[in-house]
């Protein structure tokens, strides 16, 4: 199973970042992701046993499901809002994205990765 998404993502403290993945088998046919779970951690690199942030499809608005598809086209985006960047201390994080599906199997779609922050001037309006 992979994913469509280059795996390294640079992002400016407080923007907010739409991370689209399409979900494929070796073949690179999609899997079907109907009723699956799915999830993103991010944690502080020189702590990577404690999460500073958690996305995930059991939250509403965190992880939704490509609308103009269908789940048996494996596209789903997770979301990360202002709010999830603007207090995270220091500058590189990791991070991996999760999908269980309902048969209990699990997968990290985005295996352990890094997650740049760059400094903002200006975030939010004057």
């Amino acid at each position: 199973m992979s994913c469509s998404v280059t795996t390294d993502l640079t992002i400016q403290r407080g923007a907010s970042l739409d991370v689209r993945i399409a979900v494929v088998d070796a073949a690179g046919a999609p899997i079907d992701i109907t009723g699956s779970r799915i999830w993103m951690a991010v944690h502080r690199c020189d702590r990577a046993e404690s999460r500073v942030l958690v996305k995930d499809s059991d939250t509403a608005g965190h992880v939704t499901i490509e609308p103009h598809v269908s789940p048996t086209e494996g596209e789903f985006v997770v979301h990360l809002v202002p709010a999830d960047t603007s207090g995270l201390t220091g500058v590189r994080h990791l991070y991996e994205i999760w999908l269980e599906l309902p048969s209990g199997d699990r997968y990290a779609v985005v295996p352990r990765s890094n997650l740049t922050l760059t400094a903002s001037l200006h975030s939010t309006p004057p």
